[in-house]
């Protein structure tokens, strides 16, 4: 039940200003990671693989497969996600696999 700015969540009453803040920080923390993938790892990958003795067309495959591997990770974080209604845990689940996968 909702009161003057209170929301009841488990048992426990959260101020919606706390819950706000709470989801902007989880969300800032989320896109962050993301963006890592993009602004650290992608611009090195090439110098990574050129080290191993790759050349451009193993570097090509190396972003293709990250790219595939985006496509079908949101496909199934969002089947999940439809599938069981539970997006906060859902949604911490994927930040540990980017944390751990990153």
């Amino acid at each position: 039940s909702k009161s003057r700015g209170h929301l009841k969540t488990g048992g426990a009453v959260m101020e919606v200003r706390t819950k706000k803040l709470l989801a902007s920080v989880g969300f800032g923390v989320w896109f962050f990671l993301i963006g890592t993938d993009y602004a650290v790892i992608l611009p090195t990958a090439f110098l990574y693989v050129k080290s191993l003795g790759g050349n451009e067309f193993f570097y090509s495959l190396l972003l293709s497969a990250f790219s595939a591997a985006s496509l079908l990770s949101g496909i199934f974080w969002g089947f999940w996600m439809d599938r069981l209604q539970k997006i906060k845990w859902i949604t911490v689940c994927a930040m540990l696999c980017a944390i751990t996968g990153g």
